[in-house]
């Protein structure tokens, strides 16, 4: 099976129910409508669609992440910059990584869909932003959940699902459903690192490495940014984190080799 850029659209689609009234809904209607233009099929115009919405990710990012800022007592703005300094480092290690991924490809196809991977960094940093925005103003947040697909096979990788099914019966955020969720969706984070070190490269490996370091040091900033929000639904926030690296994992494991 040969995975799709559509794909990744669906990988980062569980945040969208997270920001009712967000201008996400516009940015992915746009690429969306961008990337079917027949106008627009060569990879250099798909790459300029991606490029477009990455742009526009990362001013919806920045405007709220200064609104954030000033709805913040000074510790929590201190910590927002703590968070924000480390996902800036993660980034910059997993768009190092996704281009380790997508160098052990073969075909033009894959040109938008490593920029695709990359965008969706910054997309994935906006809506969670804008999700914080949302719990300030007291918005109940869903359960995060990676989509199951019906054929979690990629390139020989069976992708874990054991969290995304369990999330079907538990509709509600509560702490019980995350309680429980939460080590099954671990499970599955740690299966997916073992996949990916074992298929890198030799020589990539090391890029693998620092981008697990650098989120790391992101995920706890973050998670101590989490819980100076109030009112907060922090377990269910803080479970998003994993998730989050989930997708960005199960998205590329399956691509490692292909032709």
């Amino acid at each position: 099976m040969k995975p799709s850029i559509f794909l990744w659209l669906c990988v980062g689609a569980w945040a969208l129910s997270q920001v009712p009234a967000f201008a996400a809904e516009t940015v992915d209607v746009r690429l969306q409508r961008c990337l079917d233009d027949p106008d627009k099929a060569s990879t250099g115009d798909q790459d300029e669609c991606i490029a477009q919405a990455e742009r526009e990710w990362d001013g919806l990012l920045n405007e709220d992440y200064k609104r954030l800022g000033d709805r913040l007592s000074p510790d929590g703005r201190a910590r927002l910059r703590d968070a924000q300094r480390a996902w800036l480092r993660s980034r910059d290690a997993d768009r190092a990584l996704i281009g380790a991924v997508y160098a052990t490809t073969r075909g033009t196809m894959y040109a938008p869909m490593n920029a695709d991977a990359v965008m969706e960094l910054t997309a994935q940093r906006a809506r969670r932003l804008h999700s914080y925005l949302s719990v300030l103003d007291g918005v109940a947040m869903p359960l995060p959940a990676q989509p199951a697909f019906d054929d979690p096979a990629q390139n020989g990788v069976r992708l874990p699902q054991r969290g995304s099914h369990a999330a079907k019966h538990c509709p509600t955020a509560t702490d019980a459903c995350v309680d429980r969720l939460t080590p099954l969706y671990l499970q599955d984070l740690a299966e997916i690192e073992t996949a990916m070190k074992r298929r890198l490269p030799r020589t990539a490996r090391p890029l693998y490495d620092a981008s697990d370091r650098a989120w790391t040091v992101f995920r706890d900033r973050e998670l101590a940014l989490i819980d100076v929000l109030t009112p907060a639904p922090v377990p269910v926030l803080k479970l998003g984190l994993p998730v989050e690296r989930l997708g960005l994992l199960d998205g590329t494991v399956g691509v490692i080799g292909v032709e």
